[in-house]
């Protein structure tokens, strides 16, 4: 077997080869392991046939391993060559950081030795560019774009010029969805001691939580608590740690998103603090 590829347009697996310097072989035969043993899967007539593309390939989901047999008029059959493998290439997205990690199975038995690897790229349907080489089994791409899909292939290639396709990897990148709004209906003085904060957010943003922050004069902000993300529009919380008794507070809500960044801030909200002064004439 000189390769055995993947075609990037039908998935299937492509095993090509030298044909048999014998002049009796009237063809090939081709087998898969299933796991535990070779199969045969098909004979491929002609002693000039070079190539065989299996229609029943399962490629694009795992690595495929073949070797091949010649076969002779008289029907006697050669022992089975090295076995290839087709490259199967998955991945590992990081959404959060943008960053993409590829990682394949490795392509062995070439005569050349151990193979190199190219990494092409493809954005948004558009032509596929050389974006590394490795020697290693794995590649991150960082600076993926939120909304846009990209195309992966890993080729493998020896110093004779002989090289095998990977699968082909697609994939969307995601973004967290921003919130439109984010409100504090209400600061509202429950004891001497607590302040409920009411809020009304929106939720078909993706979030994951609800930071509560507190300040003496409208500037500076500390957080003084988090509201998990459950899928309502109100929520609320408790602040035990302030002394409404003594002063006005300011509130705001900071919807954090599912990657842990602040998405969006709330208008401010003020609690109402009274005083009263005793007159002489009750």
């Amino acid at each position: 077997i000189d390769s055995v590829s993947v075609n990037i347009f039908s998935d299937n697996a492509e095993i090509g080869w030298q044909p048999s310097t014998s002049t009796d072989v009237i063809g090939y035969v081709i087998y898969l392991y299933n796991g535990s043993s070779w199969i045969p899967i098909d004979t491929v007539w002609g002693y000039g046939s070079n190539f065989y593309p299996n229609a029943n390939s399962t490629a694009d989901t795992q690595s495929e391993w073949y070797c091949m047999a010649a076969l002779d008029s008289c029907g006697n059959i050669s022992p089975l060559g090295n076995n290839q493998n087709t490259i199967y290439l998955q991945k590992s997205l990081n959404i959060c950081s943008k960053t993409v990690t590829l990682n394949w199975s490795p392509y062995i038995n070439w005569p050349a030795g151990t193979a190199v690897y190219k990494v092409f790229m493809s954005q948004n349907a558009g032509p596929f560019n050389l974006i590394g080489t490795t020697t290693s089994l794995s590649f991150t791409h960082t600076g993926l774009t939120g909304g846009d899909t990209y195309c992966y292939i890993v080729q493998a290639y020896d110093n004779t010029g002989k090289t095998s396709s990977s699968n082909k990897l697609c994939f969307f990148v995601y973004q967290p969805t921003q919130p439109v709004f984010t409100y504090v209906e209400t600061s509202s003085v429950v004891t001497q001691q607590s302040i409920s904060v009411s809020g009304y957010v929106d939720i078909l943003a993706t979030v994951k939580e609800f930071r509560i922050e507190r300040s003496d004069n409208g500037a500076s902000f500390i957080p003084v608590g988090t509201v998990p993300f459950t899928g309502v529009p109100n929520i609320s919380f408790t602040d035990n740690t302030a002394r409404p008794d003594m002063q006005s507070y300011y509130y705001r809500v900071v919807t954090v998103d599912s990657c842990g960044n602040d998405a969006q801030t709330s208008p401010v909200s003020q609690t109402i603090f009274t005083t009263a002064i005793a007159n002489a004439d009750m």
